[in-house]
């Protein structure tokens, strides 16, 4: 048994909530990561683990067809249709155009930005298609979609106790 997992076993940390963040750009990366998949330039093998920082900010990506289903998503978090995804898209339309790995969300300073990462397919923000791995700015009501499934982005501060999520002004 290796010192990360026994740690993890003794501070109760299980599973998705042990990661590491890379040294050079602070970007949170999979636990099973051996590079940074932000910057691609740290070696992440003999970075600890660590539990997921809680950060005030994160996006929701509000199904347009039903805003009902929504996914909240945290900055360096990947979306996709598999479990290699942080956050899995179950229960959307045209899922299997969605990759395993589908986009990357990006928090810098007050900005949020999507980075298309899968092998095909692409990512659409506010009618304007990519398909390499540039960092797309997105704001609080931009038009996102993945493959073909499309998505409202709300930005937001601080869960609420009693809702899911306050708006953030």
């Amino acid at each position: 048994m290796n010192a990360d997992w026994r740690w993890c076993k003794m501070s109760g940390l299980a599973g998705d909530s042990l990661v590491k963040y890379c040294p050079i750009c602070g970007a949170e990366n999979s636990r099973y990561s051996p590079f940074c998949e932000s910057c691609g330039d740290a070696d992440l093998s003999t970075v600890p683990l660590e539990a997921k920082r809680q950060d005030a900010s994160f996006c929701v990506l509000e199904l347009c067809d039903n805003p009902e289903v929504s996914f909240t998503v945290s900055d360096g978090q990947v979306v996709g249709r598999t479990d290699k995804a942080d956050v899995v898209l179950e229960g959307v339309p045209n899922l299997e155009y969605i990759s395993g790995r589908h986009a990357r969300f990006l928090k810098r300073g007050e900005e949020w930005f999507v980075q298309h990462v899968g092998e095909t397919n692409y990512i659409e923000v506010n009618g304007c298609r990519y398909v390499d791995r540039e960092e797309v700015a997105i704001c609080d009501g931009a038009s996102l979609v993945i493959s073909m499934t499309p998505f409202r982005v709300v930005l937001r501060e601080e869960r609420d106790a009693h809702s899911c999520c306050r708006v953030k002004p």
